[in-house]
This record gives C-alpha cells, sequence and structure tokens, in this order.
C-alpha cells in the first residue's frame, strides 16, 4: 500500500507536507499557502544563520554608501563565499545586490532583499514538486498541480513572511500552519 506520491519526494517533511496540500484537491489554496509559509521559515531557519542576516544588514545600512558605492557590493561578494552550499543564503545576497543597484537602503533594502529571496525560493521548490508529478502522474492531473501550484504561489505573502523572518514585525500571524482538530474545522466548502 502507498502513503501517496509525496512520500518519494526528496525533499523535507516540510516541502513534502506542502506538496501534499497541492496534490490533494481536500485542501484549499489557503492551507497549501501555510504550510509553503512553515516549510519556507523552516528552510530559512537552518540556511542563513543569524549573524549573515545582521552583516548583510550593516552592509545595507551604510550611510556613506554614496561615496564608495562600490565597497558594498564587494563586501556582499565576499559574504557569498561565506554562504556558498546554501542556495537560499546566496538568493539572499543575489537579492541584496539587486537592492543596492535599485538605490534601497536600510530596512526597505533588507526588506526587499529577504522577499525576493523569500519569493525565489519558493517558486524554485515549487517547480520541483510540479517536476515530481511530471515524472511520475499518478493521474491526469497535471494541469491541475500547476494550476493549484500558481494559486499558492499566488496567494502567499512573501513581505509579511520576509517580515517575521527577520524579526521586524511580530503581530502577522504564525508561520506554522493551522491544525484543525475538531469535527466542525474540516475543509471549507
Amino acid at each position: 500500500m502507498s502513503d501517496g506520491p509525496h512520500r518519494s519526494l526528496s525533499m523535507s517533511r516540510q516541502w513534502r507536507r506542502v506538496a501534499e496540500r497541492i496534490y490533494n484537491e481536500a485542501y484549499g489554496a489557503e492551507q497549501g499557502c501555510d504550510a509553503m509559509s512553515a516549510a519556507l521559515a523552516q528552510d530559512w531557519h537552518q540556511e542563513i544563520p543569524e549573524g549573515l542576516v545582521n552583516k548583510i544588514q550593516m552592509i545595507l545600512s551604510n550611510g556613506q554608501r554614496e561615496f564608495f558605492s562600490d565597497h558594498g557590493a564587494q563586501e556582499l561578494e565576499t559574504l557569498r563565499a561565506e554562504a556558498a552550499g546554501s542556495p537560499l543564503a546566496v538568493t539572499f545576497i543575489d537579492c541584496a545586490l539587486l537592492a543596492r543597484e535599485k538605490g534601497l537602503s536600510g530596512e526597505g533594502a533588507l526588506l526587499e532583499s529577504a522577499c525576493g529571496a523569500i519569493t525565489d525560493f519558493a517558486a524554485r521548490c515549487l517547480r520541483q514538486v510540479e517536476e515530481h508529478y511530471h515524472r511520475k502522474p499518478p493521474r491526469n492531473c497535471i494541469t491541475d498541480i500547476r494550476q493549484r501550484t500558481h494559486e499558492v504561489i499566488g496567494r502567499m505573502d512573501a513581505m509579511a513572511i520576509a517580515r517575521q523572518l527577520l524579526g521586524i514585525d511580530m503581530r502577522e500571524r504564525p508561520l506554522n500552519p493551522v491544525k484543525h482538530t475538531e469535527l466542525d474545522a474540516g475543509v471549507p466548502l
């Protein structure tokens, strides 16, 4: 007996939970989005050390960047070597470089960088889920999977997730998916 096609994915447990919610039509897009937020938070805490966030924040908050415009970019490139082996951290640094090029600085640049990294990483992981279903289609649901994947990523509020992960705004809703335990708390109709 099989536990479903999402069990064989070579992903973390959290991302398999996202794949299950995308695959199973009993879950709505909101529940898939909640599971994805939890998976992104777990990946963020595993791949991005607090020291890296502080270093990027210091580089982006440098008030004299007009005088030494290349210096901040060089510092970020140096951090790239530190972050090697962590795709999310490297993407975060790339987004920080893009934020600098746009002329952003301070907290706005840090938020823009984190939001861009989260969005890019989520899209990458969801493409991996979609690719799994293309390789071994359990039923003729490939177009459904693609549509549900786009629905989930469309509902994601990357800026709110970034605010929570950076510790800027803790008033947002929790990143863990809500577990329904009561009889009437099932799938919304």
